[in-house]
């Protein structure tokens, strides 16, 4: 049976894992997915950027190229908007372009390329803006753009970073000497976001998003916890209804184990008085009993395993009348000091002839409940059985009814019940592990038999045992009590 269990868990649990793993990966992949689209948006958003600033540059540059080629001197052009002034090739190597640097400038607009080259322009609010220009001479000349950086934000690049802002972003400027913002759309520090991108114009600055808020990547933390707790859901659900098939599955096959041990034990049960009754019964009819004493003996024994098959047949017929609820109870009142009493001058002979003893510790006066008669002497019938079938040789057993509260014993001087067992004694078929348990007749219907019967009255049974030291069945009456 352990084997088939094993097979059942893992037939159970080798699809959850498969669901699970799967969803994690599907979720990885999309998550990656997404990821690889959000990191291609904010490029394209910082390039556009960088590139608006890059037209405004050429523009300004093709403006100036075409303002030469007509023969206006360069330090004669106005400034206009962010520009402060237009710089020579002089002004340019006073700032730092070198030789160099201009010949790549001029090789670059040859190829039909125009690069810029960035200088300090000797305030910190200032930029020089170096590139090469076409003025039809047979080398391409350099000039420059003296620019206000804080008036060239403003005005040129306001406009486009707020756009970008009310999109859910927050985009800024900053400087990459110490984080100081030049410009917000919301406030951010940039060491808060690892999503920046260099400035082309202006070195010392760079751009800088901030995602908190972003449709997108909310969208993508929502659905990403979204799928963690469907995980968790559907591996809780799985989990639980393993649970249940593997305790269902537990239940029965141990459920079927008892009705087969029950099946053996009655089939045991019923054989051995049968079979001793129809050997007495013949010897009885052939005339082969040698004296009186003797078929007296016999007809003691055949009476004996009568009333031991009686009493077998009344609890299996008694159980199944109770498994399909067909158990009617007829309550009244009764004297339990007089039903005791009764019950042990009934029950006391058979302890005798089985070198046993039956004590009682009863009160002086009536206590009168509302129970069934029948149903209760069934139930301490029971309890006597099983104190004398488990008792040691010189058994003593006792019967006690005891006040405040009120409350029926029956103690035995037996092998005891190990701790595991106590928990199963009243389940149906249930019979504890032990070789005096297996060596004594019985089909484990006894003690289902009297918890029935208790719960019937609201009557609380409890066990209290050890092994070696005997049993305690007691039975708590709660209700419907009148002492006189």
């Amino acid at each position: 049976m352990n084997r088939y269990r094993a097979w059942i868990l893992a037939l159970a649990l080798v699809p959850a894992a498969i669901l699970a793993v799967g969803e994690y990966w599907s979720t990885r992949e999309t998550d990656a997915l997404i990821a690889e689209t959000w990191n291609r948006q904010v490029d394209g958003i910082l390039y556009s950027l960088n590139q608006q600033a890059y037209d405004w540059a050429a523009n300004r540059a093709g403006d100036l190229e075409s303002r030469l080629r007509r023969g206006e001197p360069a330090a004669g052009l106005p400034a206009r908007g962010s520009i402060r002034a237009v710089l020579d090739a002089r002004a340019l190597r006073g700032l730092g372009l070198t030789e160099a640097e201009a010949e790549a400038l001029g090789r670059d607009l040859g190829q039909g390329y125009r690069r810029f080259i960035s200088r300090p322009g000797g305030m910190a609010d200032l930029l020089a803006l170096g590139f090469a220009v076409d003025t039809g001479e047979p080398t391409p000349r350099v000039v420059g753009f003296l620019i206000d950086k804080n008036r060239f934000i403003a005005e040129e690049m306001e406009a486009a970073l707020r756009l970008v802002g009310s999109q859910g972003l927050g985009v800024g400027i900053f400087a990459v000497v110490d984080g100081a913002p030049v410009f917000r759309s919301r406030p951010f520090e940039v060491a808060t976001t690892d999503i920046r991108r260099p400035f082309w114009l202006m070195p010392d600055y760079e751009l800088a998003i901030d995602t908190e808020g972003d449709r997108l990547q909310a969208w993508a933390r929502a659905r990403l916890w979204r799928s963690l707790g469907l995980i968790a859901l559907v591996g809780l659900v799985l989990g639980g209804g393993l649970w249940l098939v593997f305790k269902t599955v537990r239940r029965e096959s141990e459920l079927a184990r008892l009705k087969s041990d029950f099946v053996a034990n009655v089939s045991h049960e019923l054989k051995t008085p049968l079979a001793l009754i129809r050997l007495y019964a013949e010897t009885l009819e052939l005339g082969r009993v040698p004296t009186e004493a003797k078929r007296l003996e016999y007809y003691k024994t055949i009476g004996q395993e009568t009333e031991r098959l009686t009493h077998m047949i009344r609890n299996i017929l008694d159980f199944s009348r109770m498994e399909a609820g067909k158990t009617t109870y007829r309550f009244a009142p009764t004297d339990l000091t007089a039903l005791l009493a009764r019950l042990a001058d009934m029950y006391a002979p058979v302890f005798e002839r089985a070198g046993a003893r039956l004590t009682t510790e009863l009160p002086d006066t009536e206590v009168v409940v509302e129970a069934d008669a029948d149903a209760l002497t069934e139930a301490l019938l029971n309890l006597l059985d099983n104190a004398l079938k488990y008792g040691k040789p010189g058994n003593r057993a006792r019967l006690s009814l005891l006040k405040d509260p009120i409350r029926i014993q029956v103690r035995d001087e037996g092998a005891g019940i190990a701790p595991e067992a106590i928990p199963h004694l009243f389940d149906p078929f249930f019979r504890a592990e032990s070789s005096l348990v297996q060596e004594t007749k019985g089909a484990g219907l006894g003690l289902a038999l009297v918890k029935h019967i208790a719960d019937a009255h609201g009557w609380p049974i409890g066990v209290s045992s050890s092994p070696g030291a005997g049993s305690t069945f007691e039975l708590v009456v709660q209700s419907g009590v009148t002492n006189r």
